[in-house]
């Protein structure tokens, strides 16, 4: 049996029809799921890994959930030179087509840490293509991955950059949603800038709150970011109630 051969027989063996409907509820226009919880999704890439990973990633059908996940876990696993991967990488980014694939894909590439600023400039080239999931991968990976100081303002200003009426999004771009048919950014960019600005404020928040005043967002990602500060449990009280009062 070949390593995709295993691969399927594997999934299908995981698969839960009940989890497949909870999560297919959580990615919206997702149809190609079978079921299989993330845990084992994981297990299954570290073996893939082990073994024969080129032919996985040779072979693997996109078409797949849980197949394409594979590709960017295995990816992110995988022992292989800094050439090699960033040829993998720049092969999986542009088939990132939901939030689930694009934000547990990015936890994973924790070899971003051996090789930083070559990392953050390949990421940084994600950031001004216009296309919804390779610019939520941008803002995602260095959330995981730069969360400090040196790389604060370079990402406030990544921030900025996409929310200007400027900014090329590409049409269809995406899930395709109406906020890309108007040349604004879209939903699932603005969800990331939210959760990114509010893991900022809970280390840097003196400077987190002060780039939401400068009020560069637009109001949806302004305020959304603001909920979720408000909702974290790291935050005290009393900037909560003091950061309601920069709701738009």
């Amino acid at each position: 049996m070949d390593i995709l051969e295993w691969t399927r027989a594997e999934l299908l063996a995981s698969a839960e029809n009940q989890y497949k409907n909870f999560h297919q509820s959580l990615v919206p226009g997702l149809t190609s799921m079978l079921g299989v919880r993330m845990p084992k999704c994981r297990e299954i890439a570290r073996k893939i890994a082990k073994d024969d990973w080129e032919s996985f990633l040779a072979g693997a059908d996109d078409g797949c959930y849980e197949e394409l996940m594979l590709r960017g876990l295995v990816t992110g696993y995988a022992k292989m030179d800094l050439e090699t991967r960033a040829k993998y990488m720049a092969d999986f980014v542009p088939r990132i087509n939901n939030w689930a694939v694009c934000d547990c894909c990015c936890s994973t590439f924790k070899f971003m840490h051996r090789d930083p600023e070559y990392w953050l400039n390949f990421i940084r080239s994600y950031l001004d293509g216009g296309r919804e999931f390779e610019v939520r991968f941008a803002i995602v990976c260095m959330m995981d991955h730069f969360l400090e100081e040196p790389y604060r303002e370079l990402q406030f200003e990544a921030y900025e950059r996409i929310f200007r009426p400027d900014y090329p999004w590409e049409k269809n771009s995406g899930s395709a949603s109406d906020a890309a048919q108007k040349k604004e950014a879209p939903f699932y960019v603005r969800m990331a800038v939210a959760w990114a600005l509010s893991s900022w404020y809970v280390r840097f928040p003196q400077e987190t709150e002060a780039f939401l005043k400068r009020e560069t967002l637009d109001v949806f990602t302004h305020n959304k970011t603001i909920q979720k500060i408000r909702e974290s449990y790291r935050v005290p009280a009393i900037d909560k109630e003091r950061l309601k009062q920069l709701k738009r």
